[in-house]
C-alpha cells in the first residue's frame, strides 16, 4: 500500500492534475485505512482519469485491484450528465451523502454539533462514547475468550483471526488468485492445502494433532 500512496502523491507534479477544492491547500488525493481507500480529486475527467493511472500502475505492479462492487463515487455541485460521464470512466455506482465510516458521519458540510450528540457530556466529549460509536456492534460469539482474557500470543491470536474471516494465506487461496503452487498440504503430503484442513477440522493427521491439543486447552 506504501507503493499505491506514492504513486497517488506523484499526481502532486502532474499539471493537469486538479485537487479537491477542499483539499487543494493541503495537497490531499486520498487517505488510507487497513485496505480501505478514500480518493478525492476535482470532479473533471482529466483528473478522474489521472487518479486511475495512478491506480492502474500500481495494480499493473503488485496484481491487486479494486473490488468495483464495493466501490461508490461521491460528488457534490456537480450537474448529473457530469456525474454519468465521470461513472462511466470509474465504472463505479453512485453513493448519497452524507454516509458514515467507522461510524463517522461523513457529509459535504462541515459537521453540526448535533452530529456528535451521541458522544457529547456538557460542553465536552467522551472518548469512551466515541470509541463506542466507532466499534461496530455484533452479537456475541462462542469464540470470544479465545482473543478476551486469554494467554495466546498476539500473532497466534492474530493468525486465529485471520482464519476465521478466511485471510489466510493457505495454498486454496493462493490459487483462487492465480498464483501457480502445489496445493498439497505440507503437514501431511496427502490433501490439498486449505483453512478448515489445517486450522479448523483437521483433516490431516498433524493439523488434527494440533487442534486435539488446543481444544484440551480451552
Amino acid at each position: 500500500m506504501e507503493y499505491l500512496s506514492r504513486c497517488l502523491d506523484e499526481l502532486d507534479t502532474v499539471p493537469d492534475f486538479n485537487f479537491h477544492p477542499r483539499c487543494e491547500k493541503l495537497h490531499l488525493s486520498h487517505l488510507m485505512f487497513v485496505d480501505d481507500w478514500l480518493l478525492f480529486a476535482r470532479a473533471d475527467d482529466c483528473s478522474v482519469k489521472l487518479l486511475l493511472q495512478a491506480f492502474t500502475k500500481f495494480s499493473l505492479a503488485s496484481g491487486l485491484s479494486a473490488n468495483l462492487d464495493k466501490s461508490e463515487a461521491y460528488f457534490g455541485g456537480i450537474y448529473d450528465q457530469a456525474q454519468g460521464s465521470l461513472l462511466n470512466i470509474l465504472g463505479m455506482v453512485p453513493g448519497s451523502i452524507p454516509f458514515r465510516y467507522l461510524g463517522v458521519p461523513l457529509s459535504s458540510k462541515k459537521l453540526t454539533i448535533g452530529g456528535w450528540d451521541k458522544v457529547r457530556k456538557g460542553p465536552g466529549v467522551q472518548i469512551k462514547k466515541i470509541y463506542r460509536c466507532l466499534r461496530p456492534q455484533a452479537p456475541k460469539v462462542p469464540w470470544k475468550r479465545l482473543f478476551c482474557n486469554s494467554h495466546a500470543s498476539p500473532k497466534s491470536i492474530f493468525i486465529l483471526w485471520l482464519s476465521l474471516w478466511n485471510r489466510l494465506m493457505t495454498k486454496d487461496m493462493l490459487l483462487s488468485w492465480n498464483w501457480q503452487c502445489d496445493p498439497i498440504c505440507v503437514l501431511c503430503l496427502t490433501t490439498a492445502e486449505s483453512r478448515n484442513n489445517t486450522v479448523f477440522t483437521g483433516c490431516c493427521s498433524p493439523a488434527k494433532t494440533v487442534v486435539m491439543l488446543t481444544e484440551s486447552y480451552l
